[in-house]
């Protein structure tokens, strides 16, 4: 679930805004795409950016139509290794609405272990929606790579990253945008 403000925005107005905040340093934005098509099946992003305390927050939506296909839990795992090797972070956080179980999923099996619960944190229709407080440090996720080496896809090279999921036949690919 996407937050109300970003929900109201068009899409013109959503990647003028993120772009505008990756200039003034306060993150990085990529978009999800399969690796042989044009089409954008969602984006990601490290936001909220602290250089001297080397902490950010992943925040991603991916189309409905990609749901259940790995694509998200992809996404983050290679936009982590960027955070982690490239902007030498030592931890990354997310939130996510407790009800939302695919994103909970997500955020699992990409190794975010839950850290809190903010009460009714999250502005919903005319209600509120607590939020699951998630947090990655790099040690965590180095342990995690070194166990799964021989699985784990390639994090380091160009800002353009591909990886395939396990028994997919699939890759999809996290385009920086510049």
């Amino acid at each position: 679930m996407l937050p109300p403000r970003v929900r109201r925005e068009t899409g013109h107005e959503f990647v003028t805004r993120v772009l505008k905040e990756q200039r003034e340093g306060n993150g990085v934005a990529f978009a999800i795409r399969r690796r042989r098509s044009s089409d954008v099946m969602g984006q990601i992003r490290l936001m909220n950016w602290s250089p001297s305390e080397r902490r950010a927050e992943v925040g991603y939506w991916i189309g409905r139509s990609y749901w259940g296909h790995g694509y998200a839990t992809e996404a983050v795992r290679l936009v982590c290794g960027f955070g982690f090797r490239r902007m030498r972070l030592h931890r990354i956080d997310a939130t996510v609405i407790e009800s939302n179980s695919g994103s909970t999923r997500v955020l699992e099996k990409a190794g975010f272990r839950v850290e809190g619960i903010l009460r009714d944190a999250a502005r919903l229709g005319r209600g509120w929606a607590d939020e699951v407080v998630y947090g990655l440090l790099r040690s965590e996720w180095d342990r995690e790579r070194s166990s799964k080496s021989s699985r784990a896809p390639p994090v380091d090279g160009p800002p353009s990253e591909t990886a395939s999921p396990a028994g997919r036949g699939q890759s999809i690919r996290v385009h920086r945008r510049e």
